[in-house]
């Protein structure tokens, strides 16, 4: 059946554009913008029914003291198989969401949990952490020429373009 004026699927629909408004604003000023929603499952996150997932289940550190990620993640709608869904459903959440949830309850000055290191980046005290060793160079002409190498973020397949235009976008339109 199709939802009725006063139902609430207006107001749900305007409740999801106006957060998704809110957090991009948000996470823009504070330098961190959302530029490309990952994918999780095989499904690019919706970030309002994660938001709603969290709150529902109490929030950030209660989902985490509780080890509920798992629930945010199945809320989502992802791929029952998989192994990692609740640590990757949680780093998500807290480079995606997390600023914005302490932001609303008024605790910005919270430290947020330290963002996972990319694999190509040095330590933090700017030593890589393998050891390497000594090679013997050998001579130019022998050298033999590697091509250059791309790096690509498998989580966002295809994305060419900011994530919030995309998302607000399909919102509008689904509210026509």
């Amino acid at each position: 059946p199709r939802p009725r004026p006063g139902d609430g699927g207006e107001e749900c629909r305007a409740d999801e554009q106006a957060f998704l408004v809110s957090l991009y604003q948000y996470m823009k000023e504070r330098k961190t913008p959302i530029e490309r929603i990952p994918y999780l499952g095989f499904k690019q996150i919706n970030l309002w029914t994660m938001f709603q997932a969290a709150e529902k289940l109490g929030g950030y550190e209660l989902i985490t003291a509780r080890r509920q990620w798992k629930n945010v993640y199945d809320e989502l709608g992802g791929n029952p198989g998989s192994t990692s869904a609740a640590t990757c459903t949680r780093r998500h959440y807290e480079r995606l969401i997390l600023p914005y949830e302490r932001f609303t309850k008024g605790e910005e000055d919270k430290p947020l949990p330290p963002a996972k290191p990319r694999k190509d980046s040095p330590s933090q005290d700017g030593v890589p952490k393998t050891k390497v060793s000594p090679v013997k160079q050998r001579p130019k002409e022998e050298q033999p020429v590697q091509p250059p190498q791309t790096e690509q973020d498998p989580s966002t397949p295809g994305l060419d373009h900011p994530a919030v235009s995309q998302t607000l976008m399909f919102t509008f339109q689904a509210s026509l």
